[in-house]
């Protein structure tokens, strides 16, 4: 089973990384216009987490791959149509209907609030840089990618250019693993695996150095491009844990 979501979130500025995994596995992802989501992991060198390749997986065909791989902002409208929310309430509006939603116990009140969401910067990738991202391996996606001239296609370079190379071809192949419908368990199980070796085997250390602590935005990462990584060590590190593998137990009885 699953684990008990919590009822409705409200969801507004920046939601990034961990911030999807508190807030866009409710039953109810409420968004205000500044909402702006996003899993840019493999920029440092880690992978999508806390659930949020359950979410990438279940996206249209190459809509997930997309989001995961280029950490792409999300805007509200994108964001609800991509799976990660459900609707749009303007933030002027959230006292009013939080308030109603706590006299009447029932989401279902939310609804007299709904407006459309806004279409600002951060929008999903067009049909053609959708079916690049839908290839059936990261070479076949990043040999059409370097020959597109498909709108947002040099974004898209860059930001797969910037990211590790190791977390890039381990992302892509749990979303794959996981496609088209895990469940939550099995999503946390796999990125449990491929976070628990991301300081021993992975870049992230490096990614943390480079963004973060020195900011000098110049990661040495362990290769030099995507096409360098092997398929055993992307093997390796989704590999089962043996005793250290997570396990989740039920503890809502």
């Amino acid at each position: 089973g699953e684990y008990p979501k919590p009822v409705v979130t409200f969801i507004h500025g920046f939601c990034l990384g961990g911030g999807v995994g508190v807030a866009c596995h409710a039953r109810h992802r409420i968004l205000g216009e500044t909402a702006r989501i996003s899993l840019p992991e493999c920029g440092i060198g880690l992978v999508p987490d806390v659930g949020g390749t359950r979410l990438l997986a279940q996206a249209q065909p190459g809509v997930g791959t997309f989001l995961g791989l280029t950490g792409a902002r999300m805007n509200p409208r994108a964001a609800i149509k991509a799976g990660f929310a459900d609707a749009h309430i303007p933030e002027a509006d959230w006292t009013a209907a939080i308030a109603a939603l706590i006299a009447a116990g029932d989401p279902a009140v939310l609804a007299s609030f709904f407006a459309p969401a806004p279409a600002a910067p951060g929008g999903l990738p067009d049909e053609a840089l959708r079916q690049i991202f839908a290839a059936e391996s990261l070479g076949d996606l990043l040999d059409q990618l370097t020959r597109s001239d498909a709108t947002g296609a040099p974004e898209a370079r860059a930001a797969l250019a910037a990211a590790s190379p190791l977390a890039l071809a381990t992302a892509f192949a749990m979303l794959h693993q996981l496609a088209p419908a895990p469940s939550l368990r099995d999503a946390l199980r796999l990125e449990y695996r491929a976070v628990r070796r991301a300081l021993e085997a992975g870049d992230f250390l490096e990614g943390i150095r480079a963004r973060i602590v020195d900011r000098d935005n110049a990661p040495h990462w362990r290769h030099a491009a995507p096409a360098d990584v092997t398929q055993a060590e992307v093997a390796a590190m989704l590999a089962p844990l043996g005793e250290e593998e997570l396990r989740l137990q039920d503890r809502t009885q």
